[in-house]
C-alpha cells in the first residue's frame, strides 16, 4: 500500500458530489460505494477510540442509517466542507450517545472512575496530533480505498500498473520495463485511473 500520498491530483476530502446526489437519489449502488469507501475509515476512527469490534459495528451500522437518512442535510457551503468531516461528526456524536448509553456498564466494572476515564476518550482520541497528520493519513487510506473498490474495472495488464504505481509507488520507468510495455501506456492508465477516482 502507499507509504507516503505523493499524488494531490486526487483529494478524498473532496468526496465526489455526483456520486452523492445520486445516493441522494436513492441510487442503491452510489450508496453501497460511499459505505464500502468510508466502512474501513469509521471502523479506524472508532477503533482510535477505543472500541471494542462488537461496539464498533453497531456504532458504524448507527451511523450509516443515520447518513442515508440525512444524506440531504450535507451541504458543501465552504471549501472547507467535507463529506468525511460531516460522517466523522456522526460517529463522534453517535460515540458520546454510546458513552451514555454505557454508563452503568462503566460504573459496574470500575465505578464512577472509570466513567470519568472513559469519557476522557473522546477528546484525546479524536483530536488530531500534532506529531501525526491525521489529516494526510486519512487521505492516504481512502486513496488506498478507493483504489481498491475501483481495480476490478481495469484489465489484469491495468490492474498490475495500477498495484505497481499507486499502490506501490514504483518508478514508471521500472513498470515498463517489467511490463514490456511503453511509459506512455501507463501515464494512460494512471489517467484514466485519476479520472475515475474523480
Amino acid at each position: 500500500m502507499i507509504e507516503s500520498f505523493t499524488n494531490r491530483s486526487w483529494n478524498s476530502s473532496f468526496t465526489s458530489m455526483t456520486l452523492l446526489d445520486k445516493a441522494r437519489q436513492n441510487d442503491e449502488a452510489a450508496w453501497e460505494m460511499i459505505v464500502k469507501l468510508y466502512a474501513p475509515l469509521v471502523y479506524r476512527w472508532c477503533k482510535r477510540a477505543g472500541m471494542s469490534y462488537h461496539d464498533i459495528e453497531n456504532l458504524s451500522q448507527d451511523v450509516f442509517t443515520v447518513a442515508y437518512r440525512k444524506l440531504d442535510r450535507f451541504q458543501k457551503k465552504t471549501d472547507s466542507d467535507s463529506f468525511r468531516g460531516w460522517l466523522y461528526t456522526l460517529v463522534r456524536n453517535k460515540r458520546i450517545d454510546w458513552l451514555r448509553k454505557h454508563k452503568n456498564d462503566f460504573d459496574a466494572i470500575g465505578g464512577s472512575q472509570v466513567l470519568l476515564m472513559q469519557q476522557q476518550i473522546p477528546d484525546a482520541a479524536w483530536e488530531d496530533s500534532e506529531e501525526l497528520d491525521q489529516s494526510e493519513q486519512e487521505d492516504v487510506f481512502l486513496f488506498n480505498q478507493a483504489i481498491q473498490l475501483i481495480r476490478q474495472e481495469f484489465g489484469p495488464r491495468d490492474q498490475k500498473i495500477i498495484e505497481a504505481l499507486l499502490c506501490e509507488n514504483q518508478d514508471p520507468r521500472e513498470i515498463a520495463v517489467q511490463l514490456g510495455i511503453s511509459r506512455n501506456s501507463i501515464y494512460i492508465v494512471k489517467s484514466r485511473v485519476m479520472r475515475r477516482l474523480r
